[in-house]
């Protein structure tokens, strides 16, 4: 099964922004700099275009635990 977990742009880059500046020590600079000139055109580029070609899209704006259930359960239906 191809799983496909997303989130919206603006979600993603808060995260980012989070992440990196707590534990990086990054500036808001150097991971926007990261954002805009790597991370983003890369996703565009090597992980989008897969998008249309999974079995089941997974939202992870928030509550990721709601949508790994809705994955167990998909996977259960299979073993049971």
């Amino acid at each position: 099964m191809k799983l496909f977990i997303e989130a919206n742009q603006e979600v993603m880059l808060k995260r980012r922004l989070s992440r990196d500046f707590a534990e990086r020590a990054m500036t808001k600079e150097q991971i926007l700099y990261q954002w805009n000139n790597h991370v983003k055109p890369s996703y565009d580029k090597y992980l989008l275009p897969y998008r249309e070609d999974v079995d089941m899209i997974i939202m992870n704006n928030t509550h990721f635990d709601n949508s790994l259930n809705i994955i167990v359960n998909h996977f259960n239906t299979f073993l049971i």
